[in-house]
């Protein structure tokens, strides 16, 4: 095998773990006779602090009302789309570190990391792994915790509400937000935690979707009417009172009690995904105990496979100063070729079904249901639909109960980060590749770019390491992967980085999990 990979390390620990994902790579170049040719390039926060320079004094000094388009060009730039296309025109891959870094404009990093997705037409297979060596790290086996006090506000509109329209061949819902119903939304809640003496904290999706950052924005900008008088939820980013929407069902999920007493200002339908979670972790459904007790023996493995160029990150959108929309947009062909997938994969893990996450109440997911309905029909398969909170008990209670996860691209991003707070622990295990048509993808690990550790030489490899198996399999060596995947097993039962430390097991940094690795590697 002769290769081009275009190695885009990013954003904080993104440089850490790619270089153990390269030292990998070529420790089974070296051991199966492959050749990589390596090209490096700068995204996110690494290409926008070179490419600032660019810009007049008077755009410095305002850079988060930058227009989408002069945002992107500053995080993805053009020599690095070379790069990417280099790799792309000899069937090569990319291998993908992070991006984001909490001084950046809002939304700077996700267009860009959105728009070499759509660039390249790719849908993601996001692997749920649990190792039986690590399972009891898992939150499902952790007793009912209950979560008093936690309460959820949220605007008029929403996606349950939007202007429709559609045909048998598309359909779109548009997501409306209106400064003023939302400001009369964020004063509710904030005067509400104030008399219940309860915490408030404000749930959005401000770092991709336009009508998300106006509330982002509103909360932002009356907050400080209330200053000494209303108690922010400390865990959220910065202590400052606000959270992405996935990252929150994470945290809620591995964390309950930290989110005790607390009102969140939330769009309608990420608050139902968040009450799922707290009526699940209350206790309200019992956990699988047998199925539970094969996951401590067996582990599990599991994948979600997401669209990723369509849907409320790429419909049509709009932004006013007091009107704002994102169009949640998806035709047949996309989801019918997103099925395919699901299909080719879930035939390979030999799973009885193909699990449609959905929103009950949003009319393009009827739409979406019925294409998947005639597809399973038309290709002999077995579909099966699951609403928010379904899909929400099923991952915190029987997750081997799930075939393989087909989702939209907004539900799987929030589904999957869920996912990672099953495994346990740390998101440093949880690998990912997004492939096209064609073959070519995208291999990362989901953890993104952690800058609270970055530079430390302390984070876990693992997903990073366990992407570059998916990327060798995908490029035709499935022995290689397997050689990957074998050695991350004994590495695991001698040595663990911080995150995942246990008594009777050598603490090892970032690099030193990627030279042990290597080692099995070279000695299998």
């Amino acid at each position: 095998m002769n290769k081009r990979i275009a190695v885009i390390p990013g954003d904080g620990i993104g440089k850490e773990i790619v270089a153990e994902g390269i030292k990998v790579l070529n420790a089974v170049a070296e051991k199966n006779g492959h050749t990589f040719e390596y090209k490096h390039a700068d995204m996110g926060g690494a290409a926008f602090d070179k490419e600032k320079s660019s810009l007049p004094p008077e755009k410095l000094s305002s850079l988060d009302k930058l227009p989408d388009a002069e945002k992107l060009s500053l995080t993805l730039p053009k020599k690095t789309l070379d790069v990417m296309d280099w790799a792309r025109d000899e069937n090569g891959a990319i291998l993908f570190g992070s991006v984001g870094r909490d001084d950046l404009p809002k939304r700077a990093a996700e267009l860009a990391l959105l728009a070499m997705r759509k660039r390249y037409g790719v849908v993601n297979n996001r692997p749920f792994i649990i190792d039986p060596i690590l399972a009891h790290n898992s939150v499902l086996f952790r007793e009912p915790v209950e979560v008093k006090g936690f309460e959820v506000v949220s605007p008029s509109h929403s996606l349950y509400n939007g202007n429709t329209k559609g045909n048998g061949f598309f359909h779109s819902t548009r997501k409306d937000a209106i400064r003023s119903d939302l400001e009369k939304t964020v004063r509710f809640a904030i005067e509400k935690a104030i008399y219940e003496k309860k915490q408030i904290m404000c749930v959005s999706k401000f770092n991709v979707l336009v009508s998300e950052k106006m509330l982002s924005d509103v909360f932002e900008q009356l907050l400080p009417e209330y200053e000494k008088l209303v108690a922010l939820n400390p865990y959220t980013i910065k202590g400052k009172g606000q959270l992405i929407i996935d990252n929150a069902g994470m945290q809620i999920a591995a964390n309950p009690k930290k989110y005790e007493n607390t009102i969140v200002i939330a769009d309608a339908m990420f608050g139902d995904f968040l009450k799922a979670i707290v009526d699940v972790v209350s206790g309200s459904k019992p956990v699988n105990k047998t199925a539970l007790q094969e996951i401590k023996e067996k582990g599990i493995y599991r994948t979600f496979i997401r669209e990723l160029c369509g849907g409320l990150y790429f419909g049509e959108r709009k932004s006013e100063k007091d009107f704002s929309y994102d169009t949640m947009h998806y035709d047949s062909k996309t989801i019918r070729n997103l099925a395919s997938v699901a299909k080719r994969v879930n035939e390979q893990l030999g799973l009885p079904t193909v699990d449609s996450l959905e929103i009950d109440g949003v009319p393009t997911f009827g739409f979406w249901a019925k294409v998947l309905d005639k597809d399973a029909s038309r290709n002999n398969y077995r579909m099966r639909h699951m609403n928010v909170r379904e899909g929400v008990e099923t991952l915190l209670t029987d997750p081997a109960s799930l075939g393989t996860v087909i989702s939209s691209n907004m539900v799987g991003d929030i589904y999957t980060d869920l996912a990672a707070a099953v495994v346990g622990k740390s998101l440093g295990l949880m690998p990912s590749s997004a492939v096209n048509a064609d073959g070519f993808g995208i291999y990362e690990q989901i953890a993104g770019s952690a800058p609270d550790i970055a530079g430390q030489n302390k984070a876990n490899p693992i997903a990073q390491i366990r992407s570059v198996a998916m990327m060798l399999e995908d490029l035709g060596d499935k022995k290689g992967a397997d050689a990957i995947y074998r050695a991350i097993t004994k590495a695991l039962s001698v040595s663990r980085t911080d995150d995942i430390l246990e008594d009777g097991y050598k603490r090892a940094s970032t690099s030193e999990m990627g030279d042990l690795i290597c080692q099995y590697i070279r000695d299998n």
